[in-house]
């Protein structure tokens, strides 16, 4: 899910809040925004989730990942902690959160 921040009005933070529904095996939505294209697309397969998102310029973007732990986490093929413009700000309800500079993320989740 591709959603408005209240507190940051016209999608100048993006919260993405995906919902991996077990009967899918991919989804693809984009939006047009002030800031430009937004953009989430993943995958499902052998236990992972290959999700790609892209976050436009002078935008940031909050993310809520299903997974317990950090270490389940990669992009680009990095650790989290290796990962240029990521920041882990805490854990909610069963999952990370990270807050995004723009760009285009490419993460692999294992389940």
């Amino acid at each position: 899910g591709i959603n408005p921040d209240p507190q940051a009005p016209g999608f100048r933070n993006i919260l993405f809040k995906p919902n991996f529904v077990p009967a899918h095996q991919w989804a693809k939505a984009e939006h047009s925004s002030p800031y430009g294209m937004i953009s989430s697309e993943w995958k499902k397969g052998n236990g992972k989730i290959n999700w790609t998102i892209h976050v436009p310029v002078n935008a940031t973007a909050t993310l809520y990942l299903p997974v317990q732990n950090e270490s389940q986490i990669t992009e680009s093929g990095k650790s989290l902690s290796n990962a240029k413009g990521i920041r882990i700000t805490g854990k909610k309800d069963g999952k990370i959160i990270l807050q995004l500079g723009s760009g285009r993320y490419r993460f692999l989740l294992q389940q």
